[in-house]
Protein backbone atom coordinates (compact mmCIF):
# COMPACT_ATOMS: atom_id res chain seq x y z
CA UNK A 1 0.00 0.00 0.00
CA UNK A 2 1.20 3.49 -0.80
CA UNK A 3 -0.32 6.79 0.19
CA UNK A 4 -0.24 9.34 -2.62
CA UNK A 5 -2.05 12.39 -3.88
CA UNK A 6 -4.23 11.08 -6.71
CA UNK A 7 -3.83 14.17 -8.92
CA UNK A 8 -0.07 14.23 -8.51
CA UNK A 9 0.23 10.52 -9.21
CA UNK A 10 -1.86 11.04 -12.35
CA UNK A 11 0.40 13.97 -13.35
CA UNK A 12 3.48 11.76 -12.95
CA UNK A 13 2.00 9.19 -15.32
CA UNK A 14 0.79 11.83 -17.81
CA UNK A 15 4.24 13.46 -17.93
CA UNK A 16 6.02 10.15 -18.52
CA UNK A 17 3.55 9.10 -21.20
CA UNK A 18 3.71 12.51 -22.87
CA UNK A 19 7.49 12.23 -23.22
CA UNK A 20 7.24 8.69 -24.53
CA UNK A 21 4.67 9.71 -27.16
CA UNK A 22 6.62 12.82 -28.19
CA UNK A 23 9.90 10.98 -28.72
CA UNK A 24 8.66 7.70 -30.19
CA UNK A 25 8.37 7.66 -33.99
CA UNK A 26 5.26 6.39 -35.80
CA UNK A 27 5.17 2.61 -35.62
CA UNK A 28 7.20 2.64 -32.39
CA UNK A 29 6.23 1.00 -29.15
CA UNK A 30 5.34 2.31 -25.69
CA UNK A 31 4.88 -0.05 -22.75
CA UNK A 32 3.44 0.82 -19.33
CA UNK A 33 4.06 -1.53 -16.43
CA UNK A 34 2.87 -1.37 -12.85
CA UNK A 35 3.95 -3.89 -10.23
CA UNK A 36 4.43 -4.36 -6.53
CA UNK A 37 7.97 -3.78 -5.34
CA UNK A 38 9.70 -6.27 -3.03
CA UNK A 39 9.14 -3.87 -0.12
CA UNK A 40 5.39 -3.69 -0.83
CA UNK A 41 5.65 -0.34 -2.62
CA UNK A 42 4.84 0.53 -6.20
CA UNK A 43 6.96 0.22 -9.33
CA UNK A 44 5.68 2.08 -12.36
CA UNK A 45 7.60 2.14 -15.62
CA UNK A 46 7.07 3.67 -19.04
CA UNK A 47 9.33 2.29 -21.77
CA UNK A 48 9.50 3.59 -25.33
CA UNK A 49 11.29 2.59 -28.51
CA UNK A 50 12.31 6.15 -29.36
CA UNK A 51 15.75 7.60 -30.11
CA UNK A 52 17.12 7.11 -26.63
CA UNK A 53 19.65 9.34 -24.88
CA UNK A 54 23.21 9.31 -23.65
CA UNK A 55 23.94 9.72 -19.92
CA UNK A 56 24.82 13.37 -20.51
CA UNK A 57 21.54 13.95 -22.37
CA UNK A 58 19.58 12.33 -19.53
CA UNK A 59 21.26 14.75 -17.10
CA UNK A 60 20.15 17.67 -19.30
CA UNK A 61 16.58 16.30 -19.59
CA UNK A 62 16.29 16.15 -15.79
CA UNK A 63 17.30 19.81 -15.36
CA UNK A 64 14.63 22.52 -15.31
CA UNK A 65 14.24 23.96 -18.82
CA UNK A 66 16.71 21.34 -20.07
CA UNK A 67 15.94 20.32 -23.62
CA UNK A 68 17.90 17.70 -25.50
CA UNK A 69 18.36 19.00 -29.02
CA UNK A 70 19.38 16.47 -31.63
CA UNK A 71 18.26 15.44 -35.08
CA UNK A 72 14.69 14.22 -35.02
CA UNK A 73 13.72 16.22 -31.91
CA UNK A 74 13.69 19.69 -33.41
CA UNK A 75 10.21 21.11 -33.59
CA UNK A 76 8.97 18.99 -30.69
CA UNK A 77 7.10 21.33 -28.36
CA UNK A 78 7.86 21.66 -24.70
CA UNK A 79 9.60 23.79 -22.12
CA UNK A 80 11.86 21.16 -20.59
CA UNK A 81 9.83 20.95 -17.38
CA UNK A 82 8.12 17.55 -17.66
CA UNK A 83 10.86 15.32 -16.26
CA UNK A 84 12.09 17.75 -13.59
CA UNK A 85 8.51 18.25 -12.37
CA UNK A 86 7.90 14.51 -12.45
CA UNK A 87 11.03 13.86 -10.41
CA UNK A 88 10.01 16.54 -7.88
CA UNK A 89 6.50 15.07 -7.52
CA UNK A 90 7.90 11.56 -7.07
CA UNK A 91 10.42 12.76 -4.47
CA UNK A 92 7.67 14.64 -2.59
CA UNK A 93 6.04 11.24 -2.17
CA UNK A 94 9.29 9.72 -0.87
CA UNK A 95 9.98 7.90 -4.11
CA UNK A 96 12.62 7.89 -6.82
CA UNK A 97 12.65 8.40 -10.59
CA UNK A 98 15.26 6.51 -12.58
CA UNK A 99 15.94 6.86 -16.28
CA UNK A 100 17.74 4.26 -18.33
CA UNK A 101 18.45 4.80 -21.99
CA UNK A 102 20.85 4.13 -24.80
CA UNK A 103 21.02 6.05 -28.07
CA UNK A 104 18.97 4.21 -30.68
CA UNK A 105 17.37 1.91 -28.09
CA UNK A 106 14.63 3.97 -26.46
CA UNK A 107 14.19 5.10 -22.89
CA UNK A 108 12.76 3.57 -19.73
CA UNK A 109 11.51 5.76 -16.88
CA UNK A 110 10.91 3.92 -13.60
CA UNK A 111 9.12 5.37 -10.60
CA UNK A 112 9.60 3.55 -7.30
CA UNK A 113 7.39 4.50 -4.37
CA UNK A 114 7.88 2.70 -1.14
CA UNK A 115 5.16 1.21 0.97
CA UNK A 116 3.85 3.39 3.75
CA UNK A 117 2.83 1.66 6.93
CA UNK A 118 -0.10 3.44 8.48
CA UNK A 119 -2.15 2.56 11.49
CA UNK A 120 -5.19 0.93 9.93
CA UNK A 121 -7.84 -0.34 12.29
CA UNK A 122 -7.63 -4.03 13.03
CA UNK A 123 -10.86 -5.62 11.68
CA UNK A 124 -10.86 -8.25 14.47
CA UNK A 125 -11.40 -5.60 17.19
Amino acid sequence: MIVADERKLRQILVNLLSNAVKFTPPGGKICIRCASADDGGLLLSVTDSGQGMTHAEMDVALERFGRVEKSGTRGIEGFGLGLPLTRALVELHGGTLELSSEPGSGTKATVAMRSLEIGLPNPTH
